[in-house]
């Protein structure tokens, strides 16, 4: 099996989340704390994956090395003694690292790093006897293979053309091109040459390593008195290689960390830690290939992040160098770094941005390195950045520059020194004629874009201009897009730059932001409009924006306008609702008219458009970028031209969301036509306003207003309706003063009382008329007369066409034929299909349209006399409407109605709140029945299934044990869906499915219009809405005693009812109401002892919820009232009850329970041997969740409010928790009886563990391995527990131990058996506890703790299937992951109770091994008995054999017979 650091070390390589990876790599660091000598061990393993050619695990691997270093204390020698000499020359050779080194020279000799060495690419090794044509042949067929062309000529396809003999270059196999001079050296090696120049031989690192190589040579020849080693092991120890098998035993570039002794002692240790590691990862960075290179970088950045302050020190460096040689080691390091921002040239493409991975994290490792350099040694690493800059080649220029981001932004101590010498470069680099340089300059002033207006004033508008004219060569193609505009918009929204920002006017600037605004990266959009958002709010003081805005008033409004439409991401929309509540209010009011109102008609138009059907191009403005030059020496997707979309339509909601589910696509769309709504609301706010000097003659706005919004009213489209009544809707909730027309007013009530059909429908009305008449006919043909009920040449209505697919046809059938009956059944389904689909069509229209009508009434006060029309509609939204921000703005509508009509006398309040009230009680499986709790059952109980009746039971127990694994919300539910097994028609379940999500979707939206109007009302809901009130408490008033609960199965019902609306809208009170709700706590309690299940359910649900709310004064209330309900020996209703309301607040509170936590284990503890098998097994899944959750109650304070009474106790209880989780904090447990043997260390630690279980009423496996005194062990707690019990009582007594031995080798109904055994205490001796299968774990704990580990179905699902799964040979990597995961899972979940030692791990503990062989004579008896079944068995051995042989089938196998054993 493997081992726990195997299943992390394989979670970090293939877990499917980069959740699931770090949390492996964070494990792998309490692996280092745990055993702090094992560091190069870990570090090894972690070299493999930083190595690997996956991200994901380079990534993660990168995690686990920073969580490995968090966990290594900080390197911080004594050092030698001091010596003056060296001083100087160490300080000396740190600065020559960056005077002397020779930038040019590396660019010139060194070798470019690319993806790879271009190996696979290469003539295989069998081609070097063959002569060059030969070999040339070869290649091409290798080539043509490579690229799928092999099968070229089969298809008809010439392919010979592709490329010529000149293409294939020969090399030979020294890598050197025929013909051409070697010239380039490894990187490696030039790298190394030019630091042995500087420092005349070894680095000031090999040295100190040499010198601590010849000390411990001598320390081993003074202890072994032996002077074998040779001079030659004072050299500088090499790297191990190993040998690449597809080189062919060819020296490859890998090196590995020494995987001899790796077992490190911090105490005895004379040089840095990570020393070895950081060689190999900086040998690495010069790799050919990209991945091993982007690993090295990875893995240094995080032990220098956290270990860069110790680097390369010492116990043999002189006291007064330290500080020198970690300077010389990091600017050591800083060169290494600085040669791959030189040579690197790996590139890709993602989103149309190149992404250099190699060079990114290398800036960064340089970053953390500038961290603990010096001046002088940050003065050399940014001279050096500088000459890069300088270069020909775009890839080097980009390399310094994101050198350059990352020491501006690690460095900002010295930006006043810094930014004056940096900035001309990277201004040049922002006017670059390579893209992403440009985005990686602007990326490099962002974070000092503060100091830049600070210190240099005079070159900021310079900059600003720079990037303004930027924006003319950018389009949706160009990476450097979103940087530019985040610069652009910091420099913008400062104060000081906004005067002379810029040397044209705005007018002529903030049109190059258009195109921005449809961009297709979504942080582009952002930044734009942001960038826009900043111009606007420039004080009028310094630059009065209404100046520049009045030219480009028009177009800023349109582009504005149609990004609403067109967009689907929230924050944008909000963003563009805020750009353009700011744009109407810098805007002159007679030009905002102007601009505005000619386009009001085509704007209502847009927003009417249908979801499926693309806008007119014409309709909307478009901006289109300038055509950019091609850039040079750099290949980017647009080389090969201009990449034309074929589909280039645009569609409300955004195309993007054309591919996702009907209701997701609605969703989008709705929101953007919601977002168009508020924008037309607001501007029409703006433009109704009185304008002074308004021409006499010259149309007002809002008669413009009033002639649109009757004119689609007029129509019988929904589209336009709605949309209509979302524009009057959002104009009068967004303006004060809404000078609505009158005549708008009451043309919003006559649509309100018309009920008609809707063009939306047209096309399938006229096809159901077809279908209806065609059936009609087919009737008539047959006898039957239909004239009276269907009047020719009538037209029918869907009622009428709902009718004769039902009670029409039924009626009539009975005088058809047969044959002739089941042809029309058939016709008449498929008619039922059509007039079904058309009929809900109607009906979500009609829903819609009504209520934003409704909306809009109630917003403009606007009401008829009977109020049923405005009621009608947003009571269906909320009962019907599938979009829950439509149901949403319903409800906030309702409760404004609510406010308008309280006083009036009568008002329909008291109906509305009712009716809300029965739609969220509607769900029997989410508000229970008294009288049938849960759904009656048709198939046979599992095991430990618990039966939940109308009185006895515990509800949540019966939801969770049928509920899906991993799917928590199904506590709260009583299942109504009947058992899989049970063969129930198709049509059945699809309609149980509908109704079922009708049933959903109507307590949805009483849910939300009940808090709402809770949150809208406040602390005067209960007088302003006392019917709402007196729904949640007067049916708990009545609950005053528990002997006196009330027999009446409808008062019962009205309590849970009344109950479920106080959960439902607890979250919503004040907190003044809250409070009183609180106070009643004591009646809640009275109603968890209810002699009704449902009551308890819905009692205990409260409670929970209460206690989420306020936590603490509910909390105090349970322990000081409920946890004592779970000890009620005379009541198993209260227990169940008790244990219902804890199970429920630990699902409801989660981690935040942790506080609480130490107070709740014992007494659940308690229950867990109940008599009653229901508090049994909840107690048991209570403790089955908080065992997850203890390890992390240690780091928990307790809360302010708690006093000193529940401190005092909770700190008692923890020394529990402590045991429970760590087996060495364990009391001694005194044996009080004598044992005729002496325990050894673990055998008395075995009795102390059993004896722990045993005080705490727990239950364990003792699973020693074989030999180790398991037997012993259980004699000493059983003797001594019986002798404490005889004593207490003083009769005799029986045992309530129950201890098993191997209890997955029992058979079934044996293991039925002993299940059943009633005992206080339960234990399990076994030497194999899980060897065999993963499922007998789960038949031991069944055995100990019944519902600990949930049921058999629930084991296999969550467990079982999963670990056996990744043990399969064809098992795939998310196999693996899942077994690892559920491993895990499985083993912090029973660890606390199984105590397992190996004979090697008490070793010390046990005597010499002695082995003594016995002798035992038979008896003439025995040996007869012996010879007589040896001959039997032997004879049927041989039948056995020829009955195989002939091919039959064998018999199945005989119980072992006694004897067996004697011949095995």
């Amino acid at each position: 099996m493997t081992t726990r650091l195997d299943r992390l070390f394989l979670l970090l390589d293939t877990g499917s989340t980069p959740l699931i990876r770090k949390s492996a790599a964070e494990q792998l660091g309490e692996v280092q704390k745990l055993h702090p000598y094992e560091l190069n061990n870990l570090l090894s393993k972690v070299h493999v994956y930083l190595r690997s050619s996956n991200w994901d695990t380079r990534i993660a691997a990168g995690q686990a090395v920073e969580a490995i270093a968090k966990n290594v204390p900080q390197w911080e020698p004594r050092g030698a003694p001091k010596s003056e000499a060296g001083t100087a020359a160490a300080q000396c050779a740190g600065k020559i690292l960056f005077t002397q080194f020779d930038v040019n020279k590396v660019l010139a000799f060194g070798a470019s790093l690319l993806g790879s060495e271009g190996g696979q690419y290469d003539v295989v090794q069998s081609a070097i006897a063959l002569d060059d044509k030969e070999r040339l042949s070869q290649q091409r067929q290798l080539l043509n293979k490579r690229l799928g062309l092999d099968l070229a000529g089969n298809l008809g396809i010439e392919s010979d053309n592709l490329f010529n003999d000149e293409d294939l270059h020969i090399e030979n196999f020294n890598g050197q091109v025929s013909g051409q001079p070697a010239f380039n050296k490894p990187v490696a090696d030039l790298v190394k040459q030019q630091l042995m120049d500087v420092t005349r031989g070894l680095s000031a690192r090999e040295r100190n390593r040499a010198k601590r190589k010849a000390k411990h040579l001598a320390k081993q020849i003074s202890k072994d008195g032996s002077s074998e080693s040779s001079a030659a092991d004072l050299d500088p120890p090499a790297k191990k290689t190993k040998q690449d098998p597809e080189n062919n035993g060819t020296s490859s570039d890998k090196t590995l960390i020494d995987t001899g002794d790796n077992t490190l002692n911090l105490e005895e240790m004379d040089e840095w830690p990570f020393e070895t590691f950081c060689e190999v990862l900086m040998n690495d960075l010069f790799n050919s290939s990209w991945e091993i290179r982007h690993g090295a970088a990875t893995g240094l950045r995080e032990v220098i992040k956290q270990h860069g302050r110790g680097a390369s020190k010492s116990s043999d460096t002189p006291s007064d160098q330290m500080t020198a040689v970690n300077q010389i080691w990091l600017s050591d390091l800083s060169l290494r770094l600085l040669c791959v921002l030189v040579l690197d040239r790996f590139g890709d493409f993602v989103s149309d941005e190149v992404v250099a991975p190699v060079r990114e994290t290398c800036s960064q490792n340089l970053g953390v390195a500038l961290k603990f350099l010096d001046v002088e040694g940050v003065q050399g690493v940014t001279s050096v950045l500088l000459q890069l800059l300088s270069q020909s080649q775009w890839e080097v220029r980009h390399g310094g520059l994101l050198g350059i981001k990352y020491l501006l932004a690690v460095r900002q101590d010295l930006t006043d020194a810094l930014l004056p010498i940096v900035l001309p470069a990277v201004f040049r680099g922002l006017q670059d004629p390579d893209d992403d340089v440009r985005a990686v300059a602007a990326a490099a002033l962002i974070p000092v874009s503060d100091k830049l207006v600070l210190l240099m004033p005079q070159q900021t508008p310079v900059v600003i201009d720079c990037l303004w004219q930027t924006l003319l060569d950018l389009d949706d193609l160009t990476a450097s897009t979103n940087s530019i505009m985040i610069l652009l918009s910091t420099l913008l929204s400062k104060p000081s730059t906004t005067t002379t920002s810029t040397s044209q006017a705005l007018s002529e600037l903030t049109p190059r932001l258009w195109p921005f605004f449809r961009h297709n990266i979504l942080s582009v959009r952002k930044a734009a409009l942001e960038t826009f958002y900043t111009l606007l709010n420039i004080p009028d003081q310094q630059q009065p924006v209404s100046q520049w805005l009045t030219p480009i008033l028009s177009d800023a409004l349109r582009h504005i306008y149609q990004r609403s439409l067109l967009e689907n991401d929230v924050d944008v929309l909000n963003l563009v609702q805020k750009v353009w509540s700011v744009l109407l209010e810098k805007a002159q009011l007679d030009y905002l008219i102007v601009a505005s109102v000619p386009w009001l008609g085509v704007w209502l138009c847009l927003l009417m458009q249908p979801s499926r059907t693309p806008f007119e191009p014409t309709y909307l403005l478009e901006a289109k970028h300038k055509v950019r030059e091609q850039t040079v020496g750099k290949r980017c997707p647009s080389d090969s031209g201009p990449i034309l979309d074929k589909d280039n339509r645009e569609y409300i909601g955004g195309a993007q969301s054309l591919n996702k589910t009907i209701v997701e696509r609605d969703i989008d769309v709705m929101r953007s036509r919601i977002a168009g709504t508020k924008l037309l609301g607001l501007l029409a706010g703006y433009i109704t306003k009185p304008v002074p000097n308004y021409p006499k003659d010259a149309e007002k706005p809002v008669d413009s207003l009033r002639k649109l919004f009757i004119f689609h009213l007029n129509t019988k489209s929904a589209l336009q309706r709605y949309v209509i009544g979302q524009v009057l809707y959002q104009w009068a909730l967004l303006n004060k003063n809404c000078d609505c027309p009158e005549d708008v007013k009451t043309k919003l009530l006559e649509c309100l009382s018309e009920a008609i059909y809707f063009d939306e429908i047209a096309l399938a009305f006229t096809r159901m008329q077809s279908d209806c008449r065609d059936f009609i006919a087919s009737l008539k043909q047959q006898g039957v007369e239909m004239d009276s009920l269907f009047p020719p040449a009538s037209i029918l209505s869907l009622d009428q066409a709902g009718q004769l697919t039902s009670t029409v046809f039924d009626q009539v059938k009975i005088s058809l034929k047969p044959k002739v009956l089941q042809m029309l059944d058939d016709r008449r389904k498929q008619l039922q299909i059509t007039v079904t689909q058309t009929t809900l069509e109607q009906q979500t229209l009609t829903v819609r349209v009504l209520s934003s009508l409704a909306m809009a009434a109630v917003v403009l006060s606007v009401f008829p006399e009977k109020l049923n029309p405005v009621v009608r509609p947003l009571m269906d939204c909320i009962k019907k409407e599938d979009n829950r921000n439509i149901q949403a703005e319903a409800a906030k509508s309702l409760a404004r109605m609510i406010e308008f009509v309280l006083e009036k006398n009568p008002n329909p309040i008291s109906k509305i709140i009712k009716n809300l009230c029965n739609f969220l009680c509607c769900d029997s499986s989410y508000t229970p029945l008294v009288h049938q709790p849960i759904a009656v059952k048709t198939t046979e109980n599992q095991p430990h299934e618990v039966t939940c009746d109308i009185n006895t039971g515990i509800l949540t127990l019966s939801n969770l044990q049928k509920a899906p694994e991993k799917n928590r919300k199904w506590l709260r539910r009583s299942l109504s869906i009947k058992s899989a097994d049970v063969d129930v028609p198709s049509e059945l379940l699809q309609e149980d499915s509908e109704v079922q999500q009708m049933l959903k979707i109507q307590r949805r939206g009483a849910d939300v219009a009940l808090s709402t109007i809770c949150a809208y009302f406040s602390d005067k809901m209960q007088t302003k809405v006392p019917v709402l009130w007196e729904c949640c408490i007067n049916q708990l008033l009545t609950v005053q005693d528990t002997n006196k609960n009330s027999d009446d199965e409808n008062l019962s019902q009205e309590l849970v009812n009344s109950l479920q609306v106080l959960e439902t809208v607890s979250s919503s009170f004040h907190s003044t109401v809250l409070a009183q709700v609180i106070a009643k706590l004591p009646l809640l309690s009275v109603c968890l002892q209810h002699k009704y299940t449902a009551v308890r359910h819905i009692a205990a649900r409260c409670i929970a919820t209460l206690c989420q709310l306020q936590t603490h004064h509910t909390m105090h209330f349970i322990i000081e009232t409920i946890i004592p309900m779970l000890a009620s020996t005379d009541s198993e209703i209260k227990r169940q009850g008790a244990s219902e309301a804890l199970a429920n607040i630990i699902e409801l509170l989660g981690i935040d329970i942790l506080p609480y936590i130490v107070l709740l284990v014992v007494p659940i503890l308690g229950c867990m041997c109940d008599q009653n098998e229901a508090v049994r097994l909840m107690a048991t899944h209570c403790f089955a969740n908080m065992i997850r959750l203890l390890p992390l109650e240690a780091g928990i304070p307790d809360p302010p409010e708690m006093n000193a009474e529940m401190i005092e106790r909770k700190e008692k209880q923890r020394e529990f928790l402590e045991q429970l989780l760590d087996g060495s904090k364990i009391e001694c447990y005194k044996i009080t009886v004598d044992i005729k043997a002496e325990l050894r260390k673990y055998q008395q630690d075995g009795v102390n563990w059993l004896g722990f279980l045993n005080k705490y009423k727990l239950h364990g496996i003792l699973c020693d391995d074989m030999g180790l005194g398991k037997t012993l062990q259980s004699i000493c707690i059983l003797a001594t527990d019986h002798y404490h019990r005889d004593t207490k009582h003083k009769v005799s007594s029986i045992y309530f131990y129950s201890v098993s031995s191997q209890m997955d080798q029992l058979q079934k109904k044996l293991s039925r058996a002993v299940k059943q055994l009633t005992c206080n205490h339960r234990l399990i001796l076994s030497g194999t506890p899980i060897q065999n299968n993963v499922l007998d774990l789960w038949s031991l704990f069944d055995f100990l703790m019944p519902g600990f580990l949930g049921t058999e179905k629930q084991f296999q699902a969550r467990y079982g299937k999963p670990i056996i799964q990744s043990r399969d040979a064809k098992s795939t990597t998310k196999d693996q992951e899942a077994g690892a995961l559920a491993m895990e899972a499985l083993h912090r979940q029973v660890l606390p109770f199984v105590l397992r030692r190996l004979k090697e791990d008490v070793l010390q503990d046990l005597p010499p091994k002695i082995i003594q062989d016995y002798y035992c004579d038979l008896s003439p008896l025995q040996v007869e008995l012996y010879e007589d079944f040896a001959r039997s068995r032997a004879r049927n051995d041989i039948d056995e054999t020829v009955t195989s042989q002939d091919g039959k089938e064998k018999k199945s196998q005989a119980p072992t017979h006694i004897f067996q054993t004697i011949i095995k």
